[in-house]
């Protein structure tokens, strides 16, 4: 097996003479094996031990006799004791969840403070079969197909070649030693009811499973790194990144071709998967329909589809007193000034940029989102519009509508901020004090 372990380190993994190694050790027979066959290479390597506290003291019994070996080896060896189960309250999540959140932040914290180039986890063929059952059984796409990844980044499965016979066979061959966890013999955990009562009846199907899924697993990896190519690419290609979300065309949002790209771009930024399938990707959806995530938001328009962080479609109310000069507000910064020459014909016409007569304003002056039944008289017009009707009028996405602005003086609106002055607050040529508001970044 040891020769079988190089060659998988060297052509699967790509480990080279000059990289270190830190291995994930809980005491079990896999990770016990796994510092073994290490042992009987020339890469450095340490070893790291999580005690969970979950166990009493068959938990301290895994770390001492860890350290003991470790001690006895010269090894390098790091340990550390979580109080698992109480922070797992703390977080309203289970205690499984817990555990590996802590050890692999725990992991990656010993990565960069001695310089590991790599953190080697004891995952096996088995291992690896039990995770895309219980994807398939919870609902997965491609991703949950390709099962474990022999590298992803600094993390490595060395022994994901082994079956669990191979690993038995190696530890009694060589009379290594480890601790046997009294949980992986329940059913209750979803991984140990497919170990015990699931792998054995796809065995009786077909005695040669582990080695069919390995072949299975490969050609499935080279399906899941195509795949990720091809979404990368239509992300660059189709996807804007805006101030507060994402953009893209709505012919390419419903087209058949990108739905598997669509699904799974929303998939990642926590939109429900059968929110998705049954409406989403419906190019019968009419425009102005809205869908919530569970940080985005998510709107059909004419020609776009705007997905925008939930939090930023917040309620603004600011006040601008009169002698202030800047303010800001959603990541734009306003400058304000009196002027008293009339501006140019190009400044009038700039929608950053609003001039009103200083005379008739009532400070401070109020800047918030349009509401619905807002109305004001746009500049040229006798008659008051409502301000919804002047937004549909002159095209503005339902995006950038949520987002609008409008700035008061008094109950009147003075200015659709970046869009139209009020016409009771214009100016003239005889106006003697002008208040000019420019967006400025």
């Amino acid at each position: 097996m040891q020769k079988r372990f190089l060659t998988y380190l060297k052509s699967e993994i790509g480990l080279q003479s000059d990289h270190s190694v830190l291995l994930a050790v809980s005491g079990g027979i896999d990770s016990m094996t796994l510092m073994h066959l290490f042992e009987h290479t020339d890469f450095t390597f340490a070893v790291a031990h999580c005690n969970f506290q979950l166990r009493r003291k068959d938990s301290d019994g895994d770390e001492k006799m860890i350290y003991d070996y470790c001690k006895s080896k010269n090894i390098p060896f790091y340990s550390k004791r979580f109080k698992t189960k109480e922070i797992a309250r703390e977080r309203n999540i289970s205690t499984q969840m817990a555990a590996r959140e802590l050890r692999y932040t725990w992991f990656d914290t010993l990565l960069n403070e001695h310089a590991f180039d790599f953190l080697a986890t004891a995952h096996h063929a088995e291992d690896n079969l039990e995770t895309v059952l219980l994807n398939l059984v919870r609902g997965t796409g491609v991703r949950g197909l390709k099962g474990i990844l022999p590298k992803k980044g600094s993390l490595i499965r060395p022994l994901l070649f082994a079956e669990r016979s191979d690993i038995e066979a190696c530890a009694t061959a060589n009379g290594i030693v480890w601790r046997e966890d009294s949980s992986n013999s329940k059913t209750d955990y979803k991984r140990n009811f497919i170990r015990h009562k699931v792998t054995p009846l796809l065995l009786e199907l077909n005695p040669s499973l582990h080695k069919t899924f390995q072949d299975t697993a490969g050609r499935m990896a080279m399906v899941h790194d195509l795949y990720e190519s091809s979404f990368a690419s239509f992300k660059e290609q189709r996807i804007t990144v805006t101030n507060d979300g994402y953009s893209l065309n709505k012919v390419d949002f419903f087209n058949h071709s990108n739905r598997v790209f669509v699904n799974q771009w929303l998939e990642d930024i926590g939109f429900d998967y059968q929110l998705i399938k049954s409406a989403l990707l419906d190019p019968e959806i009419i425009s102005g329909s809205v869908f919530n995530g569970k940080d985005y938001s998510l709107l059909i328009d004419r020609e776009k589809v705007f997905v925008c962080r939930t939090q930023s479609q917040r309620l603004i109310e600011t006040f601008i007193d009169e002698n202030e000069q800047y303010f800001d507000l959603e990541g734009y910064r306003f400058r304000i000034e009196t002027i008293s020459e009339f501006p140019e014909k190009r400044d009038l016409q700039n929608q950053k940029q609003a001039f009103m007569d200083k005379a008739k304003l009532t400070f401070p002056l109020l800047i918030r989102n349009w509401k619905e039944g807002d109305r004001f008289k746009p500049f040229g017009m006798s008659g008051k519009k409502l301000v919804s009707d002047y937004l549909i009028d002159h095209k503005i996405s339902l995006h950038e509508k949520k987002k609008q602005l409008v700035l008061l003086s008094g109950d009147e609106i003075v200015w659709l901020v970046n869009q139209r002055i009020s016409n009771d607050f214009g100016i003239n040529k005889t106006t003697e004090s002008i208040l000019k508001i420019e967006l400025i970044v």
